[in-house]
């Protein structure tokens, strides 16, 4: 089993990798064609690029979880922190200051507590199993919770829309919909791995097409929520730092995904007589998030009071113009 594990462990941080340097080859594109009012990103190599990039990202992503818990999988998602971080610095000359990097390695601290601490055992042996887990309430309770964040957050951005508001919904809707991703990927994934493996044993016809159903219910999923993430997170992108906007998108990336691999695939029976485990597992999660959250206000506040007193400059402007020729 830990031989098993490692193997997702290894897939899972080459996709970090590929999926991050996708997402800074699609910042690099909103940022060349910056004032460009003909720039269409979808029509840039570049942007397509990246895209391909997120496309063999996810491919690994994928495959990372069939092998190991999701509870494993999502806290290596910090560490594309680094590279973003790295990337930042020489693609998108970004300055790297102290606050940086004392948060990445409190991110890096966070992140081997929490993954020492993970559940180590998966408790679905078939794909029976996995299509019986989504019958449930817990997972119901899961989507509907979920979803109804990403309505409110929306309505609320459309009534209240301003930079400040932007810079923080957007990572946030696209993380959200990249953890539920994640949790139907790693269904779909599961699917997969246990049919090479032979061990979906199907009792009847009509169960056969249940779940014939279901696994596409499972695949256009996963293009949805893939699209939505790509969606949202270009948004942010466009117009704002990468250094804020990524580190916020996989933190809440990394919330909702721990979430669906704790709830739903019922990752949480390993704690079962293990508080101790539990306690560590919440703690590394905690200094994790604190440490993503750190860079992103850092940056945040930065952008903000330049905004400010850029905004303060253009008023004064037009207070010294109406003196100087005042209206008749």
């Amino acid at each position: 089993m830990i031989n098993i594990i490692i193997i997702g462990i290894f897939l899972a941080i080459i996709a970090n990798f590929v999926q991050n340097t996708g997402v800074n080859l699609q910042k690099y594109s909103h940022t060349k064609n910056e004032g460009d009012i003909y720039y269409k990103y979808i029509k840039d190599p570049i942007w397509v690029t990246g895209i391909i990039f997120n496309v063999l990202g996810a491919l690994f992503e994928l495959s990372s979880l069939a092998f190991a818990p999701q509870s494993i999988i999502a806290p290596i998602g910090s560490l594309s922190i680094i590279i973003n971080m790295t990337y930042s610095k020489y693609l998108h000359n970004d300055i790297i200051n102290k606050k940086i990097i004392i948060s990445t390695i409190i991110i890096l601290f966070g992140n081997m507590i929490s993954i020492i601490c993970a559940p180590k055992v998966e408790y679905v042996h078939s794909g029976k199993d996995v299509y019986n887990l989504f019958s449930e309430v817990k997972f119901i309770l899961y989507i509907v919770i979920f979803t109804l964040i990403v309505g409110f957050l929306n309505i609320y951005l459309s009534y209240y829309n301003t930079p400040r508001r932007e810079r923080l919904i957007y990572p946030m809707l696209s993380g959200i919909a990249g953890g539920m991703n994640a949790l139907f990927a790693k269904s779909l994934s599961k699917l997969v791995y246990f049919y090479i493996e032979q061990n979906d044993e199907s009792t009847n016809k009509n169960s056969q097409n249940t779940r014939y159903i279901a696994t596409c219910l499972f695949i256009i999923a996963v293009i949805l929520c893939s699209l939505l993430h790509i969606r949202w997170l270009n948004r942010g992108l466009a117009k704002y730092s990468i250094l804020y906007i990524y580190p916020l998108n996989k933190s809440i990336w990394i919330i909702s995904s721990i979430f669906g691999g704790i709830i739903v695939f019922e990752e949480y029976k390993d704690f079962d007589d293990k508080p101790v485990k539990a306690t560590f597992f919440v703690f590394g999660i905690i200094i994790m998030i604190l440490g993503i959250t750190r860079i992103s206000l850092d940056k945040i506040e930065f952008q903000v009071n330049e905004e400010e007193i850029e905004q303060e400059d253009v008023e004064q402007e037009d207070v010294e113009l109406i003196r100087i020729c005042p209206l008749r």
